[in-house]
């Protein structure tokens, strides 16, 4: 389509006129410009000639407020990115954004390659944070093949950041407390506990129970946490107990399933209070040693028998 527009006997007309729009909207809530179209697709040439001869700018935000190279490094197009920062100028800041669009939804081997472009070659920083004070690993992007990535490249990983509500990695993101391998990483390398608690005195078992939703519960046994040492008698600033949370939890998917009605919902609502009612009953009942740490040999490339894989 652009081909057929650069042939066209208004080309430049076309061309002008978005050119001009986007210098007044460059953050319409409907619509990208043909420089972010570009960017999704992977065509170098076609940026390359909207940045140089049309003049769009390589900042400019789409609807949905990703510039150019975020929407290149999210689709992999690891080249592009790189030539959108060194030969066009491309803003990497915040730094935390870029590192979302590199881990966000790729494949292993463009994380990979993403990262080591990302602090070798950019200079950024792997322990970026957001205004809340928010890093990487506190944000749904990160995942397990994200961790295995960084360190294969040897990165050095801020164990012991917490956000400005003092959040852990473990408060911030289930796949923390979802994951045997990455949690017990996380307790040998921080100084925080598996029960430290944050600015509303919630520790990781609180929050896990607080955000789960629908589509959770299949990946997360309560009883992990139990087995690492979470304590299930720690009360938060308002008085509850996690388990508290857990019945709660439970009325309000209880009143949900009255009127999901009949169909796929219906058996993923079932499923989550099936999951909440055997948290409940471990919460209450569930007899364990907490673990040391040090003597639990976890690996990245080594997952053992008895655990499962989450990647």
């Amino acid at each position: 389509m652009y081909r057929l527009l650069l042939t066209a006997k208004e080309s430049s007309h076309v061309f002008e006129e978005e050119f001009n729009y986007f210098t007044k909207h460059h953050q319409d809530p409907h619509r990208s410009s043909l420089l972010h179209v570009a960017a999704y697709s992977g065509y170098e040439d076609i940026c390359c000639e909207l940045i140089e001869k049309y003049n769009y700018s390589v900042d400019w935000k789409s609807y949905n407020g990703e510039t150019a190279i975020q929407i290149a490094l999210s689709w992999g197009r690891i080249g592009l990115a790189n030539r959108l920062k060194v030969d066009w100028g491309a803003s990497l800041t915040p730094e935390i954004d870029i590192l979302r669009a590199i881990v966000g939804f790729n494949y292993a081997e463009h994380v990979k390659s993403g990262l080591q472009m990302y602090k070798n070659d950019w200079g950024c920083d792997i322990n970026a944070v957001d205004e809340t004070g928010n890093s990487i690993f506190h944000h749904n992007e990160f995942s397990f093949p994200t961790m295995r990535a960084m360190q294969e490249l040897g990165f050095a990983v801020d164990w012991n950041w917490g956000n400005m509500e003092h959040r852990t990695f473990l408060h911030g993101n289930i796949i923390w407390l979802s994951n045997p391998m990455l949690l017990n990483m996380f307790l040998l390398h921080s100084r925080f506990s598996i029960n430290t608690r944050d600015v509303e005195g919630r520790t990781p078992l609180h929050h896990l129970l607080n955000s789960m939703r629908y589509l959770d519960f299949p990946h997360i046994n309560v009883d992990l946490l139990l087995d690492f040492g979470a304590d299930r008698s720690l009360r938060d600033n308002r008085g509850q107990l996690a388990i508290d949370i857990a019945h709660k939890q439970l009325d309000q998917a209880q009143k949900d399933l009255k009127v999901v009605g009949i169909g796929i919902m219906h058996n993923v609502v079932l499923g989550f209070i099936k999951w909440l009612k055997k948290s409940i009953e471990l919460l209450t009942d569930y007899t364990t040693v907490a673990m040391d740490v040090r003597e639990v040999d976890l690996r990245l490339d080594d997952h053992g028998p008895g655990w499962y894989r989450l990647s």
